[in-house]
């Protein structure tokens, strides 16, 4: 089975939810910015699933973007995880089509896997995920709220500091 995750290359939520949903699905991974995620989507055939997360779609790219997840969903489920704003139109939209979506503005797209997966997912998933909404500023989500119980604030933020800092500065070498 192939099954494919794209998901956002600049920052900590985009890779952090990448690296989740390879360790539960052992998917392979395409990294992209919002630029190019529209010819990603379109470079995806042949495949047994797909996850795209941390991926927020405007105006401009709406209609492109539902009629590659339509398209690839024809032969492959499809799943849409993300936290950025989403008009009502967009979000029915994208349901209707078939896509089963997982969204929320109050936890990012990290938190959102790590919730729906963290049974099948080691502990230390969970202090990736809080890096991941502390460096998107969503730490105020309730299930990330819970998540940041566990940590010493601190090292949260130490943590997420250092690895954000890593993203930003290896952020064109993709093997990185």
């Amino acid at each position: 089975m192939k099954t494919i995750c794209i998901s956002h290359n600049r920052d900590v939520d985009g890779i952090v939810a990448a690296a989740l949903m390879r360790n539960v699905t052992k998917c392979d991974v395409l990294l992209t910015d919002y630029e190019q995620m529209i010819q990603t989507l379109e470079s995806v055939n042949g495949i047994d699933s797909l996850y795209v997360c941390d991926l927020g779609i405007t105006k401009e790219t709406q209609n492109l973007f539902c009629q590659q997840l339509n398209r690839i969903k024809k032969t492959a489920p499809v799943c849409y995880i993300d936290h950025h704003p989403l008009s009502e139109k967009s979000l029915k939209t994208i349901i209707d089509s078939g896509v089963n979506v997982i969204h929320s503005t109050e936890d990012c797209a990290s938190v959102l896997i790590y919730q729906l997966y963290k049974d099948k997912l080691p502990k230390q998933a969970a202090l990736l995920a809080a890096c991941s909404a502390v460096t998107d500023d969503m730490d105020s989500g309730k299930i990330t709220k819970n998540i940041l119980k566990r940590y010493d604030r601190d090292l949260i933020l130490f943590e997420a500091s250092v690895l954000s800092y890593a993203i930003a500065a290896k952020g064109d070498d993709e093997e990185f």
